[in-house]
């Protein structure tokens, strides 16, 4: 059980970096986050975030 949770922990951090890290390529600012931010980044992190979730939860 504790190695179910330890890989569905690892999966969620990887999805989470990934979004992020498509965010970073659209807002071309690693620290995009703490800075002023447009909405369409925002809607590119969470968007990616939730698809990525959908299709790897359902695979």
């Amino acid at each position: 059980m504790v190695w179910l949770c330890t890989r569905a922990t690892i999966g969620d951090a990887n999805i989470a970096f990934g979004a992020y890290a498509l965010a970073v390529y659209c807002a071309k600012d690693w620290f995009w986050v703490a800075k002023s931010w447009h909405w369409s980044t925002l809607l590119v992190y969470l968007a990616v975030g939730l698809i990525l979730t959908i299709v790897l939860t359902h695979s």
